[in-house]
């Protein structure tokens, strides 16, 4: 809020969850089970992706603009609440900004095996109506499989103690387990919603993915090696089962 001078004053109203990435790993999935849990608020009326840090590539990030984002996050006293913006983690200047209005969030970020990720963003894309720059797609889906590019641009924003890195293939595997994983980083009692709702799949499609040509699956490789090495090398790699990731043996 704004104090009576004009001075902004970041309160713990929004102390929560932030879902920073990545697009098309199942993010929308993890803040749907951790919505289940009886210690976080999930407002029906909010949008499940704000985008509220969209515009300030260009704009200036105003006081005023981290009250707007406090206020669109009501909840009942003692529950925890947060949102699911996937392409927070790639977009270049949102983290910054993202530490500035909510300092002592918790980050989430999902990663999966990145061509998979790339495949299934351009088939989201194709299924739209309107899919964007269609010759820009497969450079832009690119730029969202180099996770440690991001992860480096967000623990340099944010306490790094306050990231949090799940694997796609590992949350698939043991829902539970990871689930709970989740769940001790928030700092939240360890609960486990029904089967079904655990293993619900969100935005399933019965469309099989494209297939791609060769070229470009090599193509893909050589261009985010250097950035998935630099993972597979980094303090996160204790997170991620490389084995369960096929692009990652194509680099041995």
């Amino acid at each position: 809020y704004l104090d009576d001078c004009g001075r902004l004053v970041v309160t713990d109203r929004l102390k929560d969850i932030i879902i920073t990435g990545g697009e098309k790993v199942s993010s929308r999935e993890v803040e749907d089970v951790l919505s289940l849990h009886p210690g976080v608020h999930s407002d029906p009326d909010r949008p499940k992706e704000l985008h509220h840090f969209d515009p300030f590539w260009s704009a200036p990030f105003s006081d005023a603009d981290v009250v707007r984002y406090h206020e669109r996050f009501p909840r009942p006293a003692g529950l925890m609440c947060g949102e699911w913006t996937p392409r927070y983690a790639a977009d270049v200047w949102v983290a910054p900004l993202l530490h500035r209005a909510a300092p002592s969030s918790r980050w989430l970020m999902m990663l999966r095996d990145p061509w998979e990720r790339f495949v299934s963003e351009l088939a989201a894309a194709g299924r739209r109506p309107d899919p964007g720059p269609v010759g820009r797609l497969p450079d832009m889906a690119l730029a969202r499989s180099r996770y440690h590019e991001q992860l480096r641009r967000l623990r340099a924003a944010h306490p790094p103690e306050l990231l949090l890195v799940l694997q796609y293939e590992q949350c698939r595997a043991d829902p539970a387990a990871m689930l709970h994983r989740t769940q001790r980083f928030l700092g939240l009692d360890p609960w486990t919603p029904d089967d079904s709702e655990l293993r619900r799949p969100v935005n399933a499609s019965d469309v099989a993915p494209p297939q791609l040509p060769e070229v470009l699956h090599d193509g893909f490789v050589e261009a985010i090696a250097t950035d998935l090495r630099s993972l597979l090398d980094s303090s996160d790699a204790a997170d991620i089962d490389a084995d369960l990731w096929p692009t990652s043996r194509l680099l041995r």
